[in-house]
């Protein structure tokens, strides 16, 4: 039997009896949803019951985080992550379940203080300085090809983008805010609020880094999110998966790759 049926513009969801033998019937009832334009965002099976949420796919945001060369082996002496230059594929897949695309790209002073050197070695702290945390090589600095984004991405295929660490004294990390305090906002929140978002499907680089602390960053805000690990490359295996923890105990949903998002 078909339980608690609920249709509205902007939410349909079945709740059905998972050995009821109206499953078939349940599968070809997504199926008509999917051809009126509705996405599917998860099927979770809990005890006897199967729940099948459906969100309008004009309430969906996709979002690329720093996807761009100098994380990538293209700018070996940056900050290169192995495959890095690999996801576009995956992201512009993901883009296809949403209704705006946005992306986040460090934007850097050659002036920036964090900028390591002889005597202040990559990873040494830094003092004095609210918005800084540690030093860093060189890296995406405006108007390099560390600056770009990866090959295969169209720059003009984003409804809005985020530039962040332009000031010489700060180096954030996620992309909704510019300060490491998350107080000064990027605009990114607003944007997706005033659109009526409530979903954003995330991918970028690196996991570890600047993709955990954006999703942190956009849990927080109250959006529901899901992180497309094919869309992602990390630093190291144990902070990936430390970050993988992080996001999970926030409430992040994960998929494997952008067409477990069609399932």
């Amino acid at each position: 039997t078909l339980e608690n049926f609920f249709l509205s513009e902007t939410n349909i969801a079945c709740d059905i009896l998972f050995n009821s033998p109206y499953i078939p019937i349940a599968k070809a009832f997504s199926l008509l949803l999917k051809s009126l334009r509705y996405t599917t965002i998860s099927l979770n099976k809990t005890e006897s019951r199967v729940y099948y949420a459906i969100t309008g796919k004009k309430y969906i945001a996709s979002f690329d985080i720093d996807a761009q060369n100098t994380f990538t082996p293209v700018c070996p002496d940056e900050l290169p992550v192995a495959e890095g230059d690999t996801i576009a594929p995956e992201l512009n897949a993901q883009a296809q379940f949403a209704s705006l695309r946005l992306a986040s790209r460090d934007a850097h002073s050659r002036c920036a203080l964090w900028i390591s050197d002889a005597e202040h070695a990559p990873l040494t702290p830094i003092s004095g300085y609210p918005d800084l945390d540690i030093h860093w090589p060189a890296h995406a600095i405006i108007g390099t090809k560390g600056f770009d984004f990866i090959d295969g991405l169209d720059e003009a295929a984003y409804n809005y983008q985020v530039f962040k660490g332009i000031e010489a004294d700060k180096h954030p990390y996620g992309a909704c805010y510019h300060d490491l305090k998350d107080t000064l906002s990027t605009g990114a929140i607003e944007y997706l609020r005033c659109h009526g978002i409530t979903t954003v499907i995330c991918g970028g680089l690196a996991t570890d880094y600047c993709v955990k602390n954006t999703v942190l960053q956009l849990k927080a805000a109250g959006f529901d999110v899901i992180l497309n690990k094919a869309a992602c490359r990390g630093i190291a295996p144990e902070t990936i998966e430390s970050a993988m923890q992080e996001m999970a105990a926030a409430g992040v949903k994960f998929v494997e790759c952008a067409k477990e998002l069609a399932e």
